[in-house]
This record gives C-alpha cells, sequence and structure tokens, in this order.
C-alpha cells in the first residue's frame, strides 16, 4: 500500500507533537528524558496505545499505534507518568494529574494581566526613600512643631528634647529605663 505525501505528514506532526509533550514534562518535572521508539516493539499489544520500558527508559509508540491515537498528550502524559509509578493506582492517577497540568503550553498570543500593569515596570522600580520629615520632631512619640536639629548619627530631625541619641532597647527592660529624653538611634548603637 503506498503512502500519500498528506499521511506522511500527519504521522510527522504527531511524532514532533509526542516528543514534545514528553519532553516539556520531563523536564519541567526534572525527569530522565526517556527514549522514544517509533520502529515497534516485540513487546507491542494491539489494546495499547503506547507502552514504557522501565530498564530502559524507553516509551514505544508504533506508527500504526500513532495513528489510532485521537488524543496525544493524553498518552504521552500517561506513559511519562510510568516513570515516576510503575502500576496504576491511586497514586499513579494523582501523579498523571500533574503531569497533565504540567503539559499544558498556552496558546500563542496568550497574555498574562496583571492588573494592568507590565511585569517589566514593576521589577525595574527602585524602592522609595521614606522622607525625612523636616517640619515636626520625628520622634514617634513627640510629633511637636519646633526648632528641629539634625541627629549627627541617622540624620533625622528632632526637637531640643529628643536629639539626643540613646541605644535601642526591647520594651521594659530595666537597665535602659534612665532613657527619659532622646531618641532611640540604631546607628548610634
Amino acid at each position: 500500500m503506498v503512502r500519500s505525501q498528506s499521511f506522511e505528514k500527519i504521522l510527522e506532526i504527531k511524532k514532533k507533537k509526542f516528543v514534545e509533550v514528553v519532553h516539556n514534562i520531563c523536564k519541567r518535572r526534572d525527569l530522565p528524558i526517556p527514549y522514544i521508539n517509533f520502529d515497534g516493539c516485540p513487546d507491542e499489544d494491539e489494546n495499547q496505545l503506547a507502552h514504557y520500558h522501565p530498564d530502559t527508559n524507553t516509551i514505544c509508540v508504533s506508527e500504526k499505534q500513532l495513528n489510532q491515537i485521537t488524543d496525544l498528550e493524553e498518552v504521552a502524559v500517561h506513559e511519562v507518568t510510568h516513570i515516576l509509578v510503575s502500576g496504576h493506582g491511586s497514586d499513579f492517577g494523582s501523579q498523571e494529574e500533574i503531569n497533565s497540568i504540567t503539559s499544558f503550553n498556552p496558546p500563542a498570543g496568550t497574555v498574562f494581566i496583571d492588573g494592568g500593569r507590565r511585569i517589566e515596570e514593576e521589577t525595574s522600580k527602585k524602592p522609595k526613600k521614606s522622607k525625612i520629615d523636616k517640619l515636626m520632631c520625628n520622634y514617634h512619640l513627640c510629633r511637636k512643631k519646633r526648632k528641629l536639629t539634625k541627629c549627627k548619627y541617622c540624620g533625622s530631625y528632632y526637637c531640643k528634647e529628643h536629639v539626643k541619641p540613646y541605644k535601642p532597647y526591647l520594651f521594659r527592660q530595666e537597665s535602659n529605663l534612665k532613657h527619659k529624653t532622646g531618641h532611640p538611634c540604631i546607628l548610634y548603637a
């Protein structure tokens, strides 16, 4: 029987798609990439669309079976799952589901929307420095509008009462309760 060019072209497209799905799953799940045999196999069964040889890390799909396959991705996902799990138990089902999700590639032209912002803009923004208030005392409990003096350690502005720096301490430490005036200054410590 002579094959037509379109038949050969379809067969070649199916082979490429099968290989692509297997490679994508294996790369994304960090699995060893199996050899894919399209030439036929002595262990081939009429009821199987494809099968996996764990000893040689080979997936076998004959051309005859490849013509019968309607959902190529599903068969590829199934065979790659056999790399992880040998039987068809409950663990196999969960791994097959993970492989199915892993094999998904968005169609060409798909745009991911992130709240109307572009991803490049978000990563290129530099963190803003907080502005130092030069009108009110920077001590968080004071905030009075008075003549301010700049701390030579941290650069913040404080009133005459809080301009003296002291080492910051945890709340209710007996050794540091003597500081009634001044401001906690990390750079002073």
